[in-house]
C-alpha cells in the first residue's frame, strides 16, 4: 500500500535529522522541508541536505524498511 511507503519516507527524514541536528545551525528555519529523501540511479534511498549547507559530507547511508502497519529507517553520516 502507498502509505507504507510514505511512512518509510517520514521515518527516513526523522532519522536524518537525529543525526545532523547537533551541526545544524540556529535558526535555520524550517528542517523539514529541507531534507530531501530520494532514489539515486540505482534506486537506493539517499538523502539530498544540499539546502542544509552542513559543509563537507564524506559519506552517508539510508535504510528504509516497512511491513502492513510498521516503518523504519537508519541513516549514518560522516562529515571530512
Amino acid at each position: 500500500m502507498k502509505y507504507q511507503h510514505y511512512a518509510a519516507r517520514f521515518a527516513a527524514k526523522e532519522a536524518v535529522f537525529k543525526a545532523i541536528s547537533s551541526r545544524l545551525p540556529s535558526g535555520i528555519g524550517d528542517v523539514w522541508t529541507k531534507i530531501e529523501i530520494q532514489n539515486d540511479d540505482t534506486h537506493k534511498p539517499t538523502a539530498n541536505l544540499e539546502r542544509l549547507n552542513l559543509g563537507d559530507i564524506e559519506s552517508m547511508d539510508l535504510s528504509l524498511s516497512h511491513i502492513e502497519k510498521y516503518a523504519v529507517a537508519s541513516f549514518s553520516i560522516i562529515f571530512k
